[in-house]
């Protein structure tokens, strides 16, 4: 592969890494008025959906996490420590899963933190290993923003690539 191929491959990546993260960033301001999240709310996934996404998470950590720029930002104007968002993608629980330009995409709720009842919460990138925005918030807070369940989709379903499917069954026989 020559430099011009690496250079437009690596700019078409920017472009969707800028697209996620723009619609995290509208979400957050409740700009994003979509009817239904295309994804999946963790009460409504089978076991063979989370032992997948589980595989993919360990995955993705061992090949190395990056963060984004947005990411950064946020740790820094919400004081988050990058050791709180490493704890959190290795110990914290996925809440929901989305498919969005390519990209399996969970947010994981972490443990609280040290100052009080806050919990971090990370939206991460899994095929990618990319943390596309993080914050803290109060727990009831975020329960309360988490439980409005009749925002995802309800019959959707994550596509597990046929190799995870024989992998998956062996766990689940």
């Amino acid at each position: 592969m020559n430099r011009e191929e690496n250079n437009c491959m690596y700019n078409r990546e920017s472009e969707i890494d800028e697209k996620i993260e723009q619609y995290f960033i509208d979400e957050e301001n409740d700009i994003v008025q979509y009817e239904k999240i295309p994804g999946k709310h963790f009460k409504h996934m089978t076991k063979e959906e989370i032992t997948y996404l589980l595989m993919m998470k360990a995955m993705s950590l061992r090949k190395g996490v990056v963060f984004s720029k947005h990411a950064i930002d946020r740790m820094r104007d919400r004081r988050i420590r990058k050791r709180d968002v490493i704890k959190a993608l290795k110990t914290g629980q996925i809440i929901d899963y989305r498919y969005i330009d390519n990209s399996e995409i969970v947010t994981i709720r972490s443990c609280y933190l040290n100052r009080g009842d806050e919990q971090v919460y990370v939206v991460f990138a899994l095929n990618k290993g990319k943390v596309i925005t993080t914050y803290s918030n109060r727990h009831f807070a975020a329960k309360y923003k988490m439980s409005h369940l009749e925002r995802y989709e309800e019959n959707y379903k994550i596509k597990i690539p046929e190799y995870y499917k024989k992998i998956i069954k062996f766990y689940h026989v």
